[in-house]
């Protein structure tokens, strides 16, 4: 199996979904997978992410109020979903949306089903950026899909059972990929009705989340959970040379907080809120990473990760304290979001 594809369906197949309650030990893990920030190459691009761990480190809180520094979204700064999907079999519904401007996904999974490790029943619609080196020309030819060649870089069958992908070019240099990890879904027909019924329309992103005085970014990447529970990812980057994005921050309607499922003692406050500080050290090269979990904020838990370097551009601001006291939340109900650039 083609690598690209092959680490695609292991990180469909891996990630967990939100559980009923925020927990530090597993947010190390989902962290670190959920918001992957895409270089297209082949088929489809390699993935790193940013976590978190549990180890106290004291500047979080740190730093002077001042003037937030200036602020710079990708491109115009609206995050779209160029991609989703028109139709999907019976019992699937779409749970998560993820872009970073280079590539975008939709994915969808059985009602009552997370598609985690375990329980690959997914079905992921990708778009890749234009001029991404997506087929090699071994690939066998799948026809076409509204009008378009398309190939099979992993064909449904028997020696295949559980997993495929179906791509097909939507116009010059401009491709889609749609993974399915469901045997009773990765058919030849059903793969076609999906991909022949998607949509293609740059539509932008709703989200319950602004953000103020963000130090200018490189690019922006979103990851959009919306069932079984919502939880949105702003991943930010500074230094494209970086392996893991400077900043993040996700928010996610509040639960008690856990660590390992037990119940987590939170180490300091914010504003009248319990929080969780710590510091995060991946090596290998790579700066620590310190972070700020604020707990019961409107009805939210807010989680801010930085690379160590991009804390110190915070501290004139306010530190990671300061930084989630210019974030403002818009509540659950999607009708209150908006749809312009989440930074201000």
């Amino acid at each position: 199996m083609n690598q690209d594809l092959k680490g695609r369906l292991e990180e469909i197949a891996r990630t967990p979904r939100p559980g009923p309650a925020p927990d530090v030990a597993a947010a190390a893990a989902r962290g670190r997978r959920v918001l992957r920030t895409r270089r297209v190459t082949t088929a489809l691009a390699s993935a790193t992410a940013i976590g978190l761990a549990a180890t106290v480190t004291a500047n979080v809180l740190t730093g002077e109020p001042g003037d937030p520094p200036p602020v710079t979204a990708a491109g115009p700064g609206t995050l779209t979903q160029p991609g989703t999907f028109g139709w999907l079999p019976k019992g699937y519904e779409v749970t998560r949306l993820q872009t970073d401007g280079r590539m975008s996904s939709a994915e969808a999974n059985a009602a009552g089903r997370s598609g985690g490790q375990g329980d690959p029943a997914a079905i992921s619609l990708n778009v890749l950026q234009a001029g991404a080196k997506v087929i090699t020309g071994r690939e066998p030819s799948a026809g076409q899909i509204k009008g378009r060649p398309a190939w099979w870089k992993v064909r449904p069958g028997p020696q295949v059972p559980t997993e495929a992908q179906l791509i097909w070019q939507r116009g010059k240099d401009v491709w889609a990929s749609l993974i399915v990890t469901d045997p009773k879904v990765a058919t030849d027909g059903v793969m076609r009705r999906i991909a022949e019924s998607a949509v293609f329309s740059a539509q932008p992103i709703a989200l319950p989340v602004k953000v103020k005085g963000v130090p200018r970014a490189d690019f922006v990447a979103v990851a959009l959970t919306q069932k079984p529970r919502l939880s949105v990812t702003l991943g930010i980057t500074l230094h494209q040379s970086r392996s893991e994005q400077d900043l993040t921050i996700t928010v996610a309607p509040a639960r008690p907080p856990l660590s390992h499922g037990k119940p987590l003692k939170p180490n300091a406050r914010v504003d009248g809120h319990s929080a969780y500080t710590g510091v995060r050290r991946p090596g290998q090269g790579q700066p620590d990473y310190s972070y700020l979990w604020v707990f019961g904020t409107d009805g939210f838990d807010v989680k801010i990760e930085a690379a160590d370097d991009t804390v110190q551009r915070l501290q004139a601001s306010g530190g990671l304290a300061g930084l989630y006291r210019r974030i403002t939340l818009l509540g659950t109900d999607p009708a209150r979001w908006s749809r312009t650039p989440p930074l201000e």
